[in-house]
């Protein structure tokens, strides 16, 4: 997971009345799981971020649900799974923005928006908004930014991160990754920074 911009906005999520989780949308492809288990929802959410109502799950015992759940159903993705099929009524839907699949290319993301019910639907614009200036990025499942057969968006980022946590060589002999390919990702990043704006310096060599 990256982030690019101050979460104060997100942590500040007002929560509508009997909602605890605020999530994105993910593509329904994903709740052939819950069909299993006899469970119909109209939105799907992912659990890569979410912004809970603590108070509000202990005090509906939502932890023991879920535990419950889990223990009882054999779930290729527990959690996620748990999360929409226990909280499905109590999940308020917030922008794409939140949680951006790395995956994902623009298409992809219409393709979800357009797979959803009328009233989850986003306008094109703010769409685009969103996918073109993400508040974080999710590198879901194996497109990790350190996999080299994956083209990740935002890969170049996470090394530019990578080379200034102080762990740059232990990372790159960690995952056998060439210093040179490294190093041509990261010069990919604009000039003025890209989504870092602000908060982007240049390295010298």
């Amino acid at each position: 997971m990256l982030n690019f911009k101050d979460l104060s906005e997100l942590y500040n999520t007002k929560f509508k009345k009997d909602m605890y989780i605020c999530a994105v949308l993910d593509d329904f492809y994903w709740k052939k799981e819950l069909k299993k288990v006899g469970i119909e929802i109209n939105k799907y959410v992912n659990s890569g971020i979410l912004l809970m109502d603590l108070k509000s799950m202990r005090e509906n015992s939502i932890e023991k649900k879920l535990r419950d759940f889990i223990a009882t159903n054999n779930l290729l993705w527990p959690d996620q799974t748990a999360i929409n099929a226990i909280c499905r009524d109590n999940i308020q839907i917030i922008s794409y923005k939140y949680n951006l699949y790395a995956w994902s290319s623009y298409s992809r993301f219409v393709n979800i928006n357009n797979g959803q019910i009328p009233m989850y639907r986003v306008n094109i614009s703010e769409l685009y908004q969103a996918y073109h200036e993400p508040t974080n990025a999710h590198f879901l499942g194996n497109f990790k930014p350190w996999n080299r057969e994956r083209d990740s968006l935002y890969k170049n980022y996470w090394w530019y991160f990578a080379k200034k946590s102080g762990f740059y060589n232990e990372i790159l002999k960690y995952y056998k990754y060439d210093i040179n390919y490294a190093e041509s990702l990261i010069n990919t990043i604009p000039e003025d920074g890209g989504l870092l704006k602000g908060n982007y310096k240049k390295f010298s060599s």
